[in-house]
């Protein structure tokens, strides 16, 4: 976290505030006591960084309120972090009862931004015990969740922070609980995993029976996402002995199948999250010696490819990302930016890969990452690519969004790297143009393979809803069903007061080789 702080500072929208002195005087114009040292002490990870300082950064910088503050929150649950999580972004006051009011209306009328929600949240974190009528929670709640599935970048964390304080509060649990019951038991849900990952976090026995269940359901989308939040409820001590036979033959079963794709991958996570007897069962019902060593290699290494492999593929992304966004202003390699771009790629855990890009999403250099990755998509062997283009996703498209297009309608190119290329797309900043939409609608009416069908029209529900609502008379029932859930849900929500910028292209570096595997 210290490292985002001090690159939006040094790299951000304000040159002059690169300067420690410049910016330690902006500190002071927003009542804190701060001079070059105490900055220093903040940006290098050497002194607790309390909410009050991040959301004087975010002031400062002009960042939208709660955008840094809700990547501390997400940073300090992680198992292991450093510091307790945050309860609130800035404590300094309670709301006055005209504001609180305030916030309740524009909550309940869907007009709230994700600063607005995590406000609220933190605010009623704050009361030992609260009162509000069921259907008031109930409201909440649902409109809450609805959101939270349809939210892209700043708006999503945002509202993924607020919706984990809530969860942390006895009076809003049972409610939210339901919303998420009502998110998942739709009969043509679209969309499933920002609500189900809500439960990753809670030790409650309800929320981690039913992942259990749904890692054996008949629907392919309900257990993929289920199979991906288990291993990050195993490691924070949810699941006891009980658990662990139907585990490991969870991981065993997705072991068998195609590794390469998510189930693969939830696979070889849950295996090296198992405890150590549990793994040895499992290793000796696998019959493929590659897949031993996979397994074995993630267990050690924490990778999913070899150290080789991520130390060239990382260097050949880092590289000419920092020449192009830093280059006049750090001479010498930002390591973090190194450690976090090999954590989002290749990291063996699914919540380490989420939180290191997660980071870079809020850092000065996801546009430039987002084009690298792209560029070095074409070049690269099939699991690469298919992390390239996972990363692409998560940070946005930059300046390359039609290599993205391209990417998507080329039925040539790997299934893995076409999802990807879809679901970025309904994640972009800015709705599809005609051309584009027209392209991925093809892929959503003809393609053979289900899965790329179902993430093109996440990209029309998202970013071309109209066009998303012509299928919903399509001949086909299932596209027609599917295409009504984004109708009657809504497409693509960006927060008002998170403008971000045009993207500036990267430059080309020729002289940078792409990375040899083996």
């Amino acid at each position: 976290m210290a490292w985002l702080l001090a690159t939006n500072r040094i790299l951000g929208r304000h040159p002059e505030l690169a300067h420690q002195e410049s910016f330690a005087q902006a500190l002071r114009e927003r009542g804190l006591t701060v001079d070059n040292s105490r900055i220093s002490r903040w940006e290098s990870g050497t002194r607790a960084l309390p909410p009050r300082v991040v959301t004087a950064y975010e002031e400062a910088l002009g960042l939208p309120a709660g955008t840094l503050a809700a990547v501390a929150m997400a940073v300090c649950r992680a198992p292991g972090a450093k510091q307790p999580p945050a309860t609130t972004a800035d404590q300094r006051a309670l709301l006055s009862q005209s504001d609180l009011d305030a916030l309740f209306g524009r909550a309940e009328s869907g007009t709230a931004t994700g600063a607005d929600w995590l406000r609220l949240a933190t605010e009623l974190g704050c009361y030992e015990r609260i009162y509000l009528s069921p259907s008031t929670w109930q409201r909440l709640s649902t409109t809450l969740l609805n959101e939270l599935t349809r939210s892209v970048g700043a708006a999503w964390v945002r509202r993924q922070e607020a919706s984990q304080v809530l969860l942390g509060h006895a009076a809003a649990r049972r409610h939210l609980f339901r919303a998420i019951g009502e998110v998942v038991t739709h009969p043509w849900a679209q969309v499933v995993d920002p609500a189900l990952h809500l439960f990753r976090d809670v030790d409650d026995p309800s929320a981690g029976g039913l992942l259990l269940r749904l890692i054996e359901h008949d629907s392919p989308m309900l257990r993929r996402t289920a199979a991906g939040i288990v291993p990050g409820k195993l490691a924070r001590g949810h699941y006891g002995a009980d658990a662990h036979p139907q585990l490991e033959q969870v991981a065993a079963l997705g072991l068998r199948g195609p590794w390469k794709n998510g189930r693969g991958l939830h696979a070889v996570d849950l295996a090296i999250t198992l405890p150590d007897a549990s793994l040895r069962r499992l290793l000796r019902t696998l019959r493929d010696p590659a897949q031993v060593e996979r397994v074995e290699r993630a267990r050690a290494t924490g990778l999913l490819v070899t150290a080789e492999t991520a130390r060239n593929t990382t260097r050949a992304v880092t590289t000419p990302v920092q020449e192009a966004t830093a280059g006049a202003v750090i001479a010498d390699t930002d390591r973090m930016l190194m450690s976090l771009t090999q954590d989002a790629l290749f990291h063996a855990h699914r919540d380490r890969r989420a939180q290191a890009a997660t980071l870079l999403a809020a850092s000065p250099y996801a546009d430039a990452l987002a084009d690298r990755c792209l560029d070095l998509v074409g070049s690269s062997p099939e699991f690469v690519a298919g992390r390239l283009m996972s990363l692409v996703q998560r940070v946005g498209l930059g300046s390359k969004r039609g290599q993205a297009i391209e990417l998507a309608a080329a039925s040539t190119q790997l299934p893995t790297t076409r999802m990807h290329a879809l679901v970025g797309l309904g994640l972009a900043r800015n709705p599809l143009e005609a051309h584009e939409a027209r392209q991925v609608m093809t892929v959503a009416e003809t393609d053979p393979h289900d899965a790329l069908r179902q993430s093109a029209l996440f990209a029309l529900g998202m970013n071309a809803p109209h066009e998303a609502q012509r299928l919903t008379e399509h001949t086909d029932p299932v596209i027609s069903q599917r295409a009504s859930w984004w109708q009657e849900h809504g497409s693509a929500l960006h927060d008002t007061d998170d403008v971000a910028p045009d993207p500036t292209p990267i430059a080309e570096p020729g002289w940078i080789p792409a990375p040899r595997q083996r």
